[in-house]
This record gives C-alpha cells, sequence and structure tokens, in this order.
C-alpha cells in the first residue's frame, strides 16, 4: 500500500512540474473511479476504501504542488523553450 501513496506522490510532482489544471483533474478522477473499482475485489469495506481513496488524493494534490513550487523556483524549468518557435515570430500572433 505504500508504494501506491509514493507512486500518487511521484505522478503528482511530474503533472506539477509539466502539466497543468485540467490534466490534474483528469487525474484526479482516474484515481477515484479507479481505488472504487478495484477495492471492491480486494474486499474492502466502504470506509477503508473511502480513506485510502482521500489519502490517494491527497498523496497526488501534494506532490502536484510541490511539482508547482519547484517548477516555480527553478530559473531552468520555468524557461519558455517554445519562444524560439518560428510561429511565434509571425507579426501577426500576440506576443506574451
Amino acid at each position: 500500500m505504500l508504494w501506491a501513496f509514493a507512486s500518487a506522490t511521484l505522478m503528482g510532482i511530474v503533472f506539477g512540474l509539466f502539466l497543468r489544471v485540467p490534466a490534474v483533474l483528469a487525474a484526479s478522477v482516474m484515481i477515484v473511479a479507479s481505488c472504487i473499482a478495484l477495492m471492491p475485489i480486494a474486499h474492502w469495506s466502504l470506509l477503508p476504501t473511502v480513506a485510502f481513496t482521500f489519502g490517494m488524493l491527497a498523496a497526488f494534490q501534494y506532490g502536484y504542488l510541490g511539482g508547482v513550487w519547484a517548477w516555480r523556483r527553478s530559473p531552468r524549468l520555468n524557461q519558455r523553450p517554445h519562444a524560439e518557435c518560428p510561429i511565434a515570430a509571425r507579426p501577426n500572433v500576440r506576443q506574451t
């Protein structure tokens, strides 16, 4: 069970470093769906299933916040690699 929390935290960190909120919402829905689908197979009752689901979501969300914090603090990860793209250099595209 510890590996599940560790993998949810690591997945949250990766999402925080590279992806944004819509991907996190979709991953959270997938975590809830997988916990609800797999826990009755493991013969868990309702209360441990709900507690494990909330624990997995908390680990994922804390990992995501840690990844976002690391992304904001790192100057190398915070650079925009698409700024050199020729599409962004067109005159009719607004630069931000």
